[in-house]
């Protein structure tokens, strides 16, 4: 807020800006619908328009929920108790 009441003082440009605030937007929104309808969304920046089929990252990118046996400890699955 003290950045904002700043910027109508001197008249320079805002630290988060209207673009700024527009993707933040779209990511809650895509988030929100992607919660309510339980598929993946997507987002065509180009365009500006939600995707109707979202192809997957890369293939396997559903797996197991396991990360590589190299991966740090922080990141491996821990055994139920």
């Amino acid at each position: 807020m003290r950045d904002f009441l700043q910027c109508v003082r001197t008249r320079q440009e805002p630290i988060f800006d209207a673009w700024f605030g527009y993707q933040v937007m779209v990511a809650i929104g895509l988030g929100v619908e992607s919660y309510r309808t339980g598929r993946m969304m997507g987002f065509d920046p180009e365009t500006e328009r939600i995707l109707e089929d979202v192809p997957p990252r890369h293939p396997g990118y559903e797996g197991s929920g396991s990360n590589a046996p190299d991966a740090p400890p922080a990141y491996q699955k821990r055994p139920a108790a």
